[in-house]
């Protein structure tokens, strides 16, 4: 493993990347492998709530949006992508308390966006939301991802999901390395 490809090792929940020595995107095992069926070298990526696997799927696809609520972390993100020579990430920062209306500030972000996704991941604050809005910005065939959605206050994302299913064949990936995955915070 090479230990410099992100600021921390990995923990237990965390894998890395045998393609790219990158950590995985802290997603499910199940999920992680349905995901390197596809060829990503030319998807647009929409990720709410950045870390180390806004680097996984930089060196994957040709251009990914993170949207992120922590300075510090998104600095941390943005200097570790340059260092390793990832330049397709757009960064885009909201730090709730400096707004007014930080739901819409949130939001906002994605409904300025000029394009379509091949994938929308979704696993910051203001899931549900984001979730609600994000149908129109989904390419056909794209993909909707929305992390912890066993998690109080995710859950409701699902009552979108009978919207979502008019048009989207919907997948629920639930084999976690976690072991107690909706009480993961």
């Amino acid at each position: 493993m090479d230990k410099n490809n992100w600021l921390i090792p990995p923990n237990e929940w965390q894998f890395i990347d045998p393609t790219n020595g990158f950590i995985f995107p802290w997603l499910t095992l199940d999920f992680l492998e349905h995901l390197m069926t596809f060829d990503m070298s030319r998807w647009r990526i929409f990720e709410a709530g950045g870390g180390a696997g806004t680097l996984w799927w930089a060196n994957k696809c040709k251009e990914i949006v993170t949207l992120e609520t922590d300075k510090d972390w998104l600095d941390k993100i943005c200097d570790f992508a340059k260092r390793k020579g990832l330049y397709n990430i757009d960064y885009n920062l909201v730090e709730p308390n400096l707004y007014q209306n930080p739901v819409k500030a949130y939001l906002d972000i994605l409904e300025k966006q000029q394009h379509k996704f091949d994938l929308l991941l979704i696993d910051g604050i203001y899931r549900n939301q984001l979730a609600t809005i994000a149908e129109p910005h989904i390419k056909d065939g794209g993909l909707l991802v929305v992390d912890n959605y066993l998690q109080e206050e995710v859950r409701s994302i699902m009552d979108y999901a009978e919207v979502l299913n008019s048009k989207y064949s919907i997948k629920i990936f639930k084999h976690s390395p976690i072991l107690n995955p909706e009480e993961h915070p």
